[in-house]
């Protein structure tokens, strides 16, 4: 016999044939569902810094209610980067995070995304990823400027 508490302790009865019961007593049942997956990340400037933004994650990937232990912010240049270790920009318990490093560093791009962790430590999947591309203005003559980049601009 079974029976899970509402702390998520499991007590479990075990008998055999000669009628020898065990009883175990605040079991714990593992979690092994991810968390859902962080659905409206967004990236904007914020005075000298991009500032990214994000919903909490509230449930895992079966609408059961998730306790979220951090978020992990992933940093490529190449807006289809396969994220790693190396990729890791930081850890935040917070559904935000200033970025200040990337903004003057002309003629780089960034590409960011998020993972959720709960805190079994599962991984949710990758966020949509959101992007800083370096624009230049320019201008033909005195009254106009155009915010196309410099590849385009050129042509």
């Amino acid at each position: 016999m079974c029976d899970l508490d509402d702390a998520g302790d499991l007590d479990l009865t075990i008998g055999n044939y000669s009628g020898t019961f065990n009883y175990y007593e605040n079991m714990i049942v593992l979690d092994t569902t991810p968390p859902a997956t962080v659905s409206d990340l967004s990236v904007s400037q914020a005075d000298s810094l991009l500032l990214l933004e994000w919903s909490p994650v509230t449930v895992d990937t079966t609408g059961a209610p998730e306790t979220i232990a951090y978020y992990v912010i992933f940093r490529g240049q190449t807006p289809f980067f396969i994220p790693t270790a190396s990729d890791s920009l930081a850890i935040t318990s917070n559904t935000s995070y200033p970025d200040s490093s990337v903004l003057f560093t002309p003629s780089v791009n960034f590409t960011y995304l998020v993972k959720a962790v709960d805190d079994s430590g599962n991984e949710s999947a990758e966020s949509a990823r959101v992007g800083e591309f370096d624009w230049e203005l320019f201008s033909r003559d005195d009254s106009k400027t155009s915010p196309l980049p410099k590849a385009i601009r050129d042509r």
